[in-house]
């Protein structure tokens, strides 16, 4: 019986060499899919992140919608926003089902896994806080602070209060000071708190506004607040979050309004007083990825 033929040394050489570049190919590639990664979920994010932006701007103003129609109610719950009132003869939505997920969490369809706020929480008085410093930033452009100073207003109505005379929030507004410490006892709604939150009682019942439960850092920053979970949409609120439009920042119609891009993205304000016959303002800045811890410790 003939024995089995060997095959020549070349083409030994040539079979080695080839498992070899396809394992050195196959390395490079995984190298590249694991360099690629972090690329992608930081796309992934800024997507879900600028959703969770107009989601939240939605429900702000679907809020204030209720509130005119209800005779300055709010809802008890963002599905009351979807399923509508009865007004006379036809029923007016005011949100619709999609913006009942939070974008950045996981969540069941036609149920929001958003966190609610009452009136008192301390997240409240956070954004409060937020407004007026960032309203001292933005002391050039008067549109911009008159606006901020409305939402203002609005919030200090739902903020705890600390009862310190003719001490305000600044010039802008003379409001007393929100406070995480506790309410005026001369609020009539300081003792009808059901549950506390750092020695500070949050009001149940109907919902001043929203926030993510995501505890992330943000990409964009809104107001300079970092945190998925202390951004509050509140109803008459306007999200100013750099790098986002939003067609809401001149009220409260549902059609957008004409929009000038910032070269950056954000928001253009219409000023007469600025040769430019306005100012930009937010827009995208460079990401900081070094955990805060890290940056602490520097």
């Amino acid at each position: 019986m003939q024995g089995k033929q060997k095959l020549p040394h070349t083409l030994k050489e040539r079979g080695y060499a080839m498992i070899a570049g396809l394992m050195a190919t196959l390395t490079i590639a995984v190298i590249g899919l694991g360099q690629a990664a972090p690329q992608v979920a930081f796309e992934s994010q800024r997507e879900r992140e600028a959703e969770l932006l107009w989601r939240g701007q939605q429900i702000a103003v679907a809020l204030q919608a209720y509130q005119q129609v209800r005779g300055n109610q709010l809802p008890n719950s963002l599905e009351e926003l979807v399923e509508g009132v009865n007004t006379g003869v036809k029923k007016v939505r005011f949100l619709r089902a999609h913006a009942l997920c939070d974008p950045m969490l996981p969540c069941t369809p036609g149920k929001s896994n958003w966190r609610n706020v009452h009136r008192f929480d301390p997240v409240i008085s956070e954004m409060v806080q937020a407004l007026q410093a960032y309203a001292q930033k933005k002391q050039d452009n008067p549109v911009l602070v008159s606006r901020i100073n409305q939402m203002l207003g609005i919030l200090q109505q739902h903020a705890a209060q600390v009862n310190l005379a003719n001490v305000g929030l600044g010039s802008q507004t003379g409001v007393q000071t929100p406070s995480l410490l506790n309410p005026s006892p001369t609020d009539p709604n300081a003792g009808n708190n059901d549950s506390a939150f750092g020695g500070l009682k949050t009001e149940k019942g109907p919902i001043v506004g929203v926030v993510s439960r995501s505890k992330d850092r943000m990409i964009r920053t809104m107001l300079d607040i970092e945190q998925y979970d202390k951004g509050l949409f509140f109803a008459g609120g306007i999200v100013l979050a750099g790098g986002f439009i939003t067609p809401f920042f001149n009220g409260t119609q549902q059609t957008a309004p004409p929009v000038t891009r910032c070269p950056d993205g954000g928001i253009w304000f219409p000023d007469p007083s600025k040769p430019s016959g306005g100012a930009c303002f937010g827009g995208i800045k460079p990401v900081d990825r070094t955990p805060k811890a890290n940056q602490q410790s520097q």
